[in-house]
């Protein structure tokens, strides 16, 4: 059975939950103790007769709420490092919109459980499920360009033209990240 990415985080996510996913943990396996923890979340949540993937899509929906996000973060914070908290902590992280560039597998995309110093930043640089400023600064982005991003009321195509940056400032906006999360990420949180 191959290891998926996407059951990982679903298992995250159910372990967070109370759903127990078996003795396995979280290794992005559909095994039958995932399943049945599946099931039971759809029973709970109105979802009985649904397939295995619509069930799947609406735990893992859990994770683009902020909210739930630093509700995990916060409830994580406080759990023993083990494994299956450090992967936990670093699907939540991901969602946020950090980078899991070095919380994850390259070839699996699996989250690796492993406390690194990556792991640390992004959570100590996350507020109300979201990174801070600081860690958005740290990745080189100026603080005008998040500002405006973030603002509902500001499109970010207008962004440039209001703030007439020079193109030596624009390049360097647009550099590779010093940390962990991007212009990409950001824009994706819109």
């Amino acid at each position: 059975m191959k290891a998926v990415s996407r059951h990982q985080e679903m298992q995250a996510v159910l372990e967070y939950m109370n759903y127990d996913v078996g003795s396995s943990g979280l290794d992005g396996k559909m095994g039958k103790d995932t399943k049945a923890a599946m099931n039971q979340y759809a029973k709970d949540h109105g979802l009985e007769g649904k397939s295995l993937r619509e069930i799947e899509n609406a735990i893992v929906a859990n994770m683009k709420d902020p909210k739930f996000r630093q509700e995990m973060l916060d409830k994580l914070r406080d759990q023993p490092k083990t494994h299956d908290n450090v992967v936990a902590t670093q699907w939540a992280l991901k969602e946020s919109g950090h980078s899991d560039i070095y919380m994850s597998d390259p070839q699996t995309h699996l989250m690796t459980g492993k406390m690194n110093d990556q792991t640390k930043y992004a959570a100590s640089n996350t507020v109300n499920g979201k990174p801070t400023l600081t860690a958005y600064m740290d990745a080189g982005i100026p603080a005008q360009t998040v500002y405006a991003m973030t603002q509902p009321t500001v499109a970010p195509s207008t962004l440039f033209a209001q703030n007439a940056l020079d193109t030596t400032a624009m390049a360097a906006s647009l550099e590779a990240p010093k940390r962990g999360v991007t212009f990409e990420t950001l824009s994706m949180k819109m």
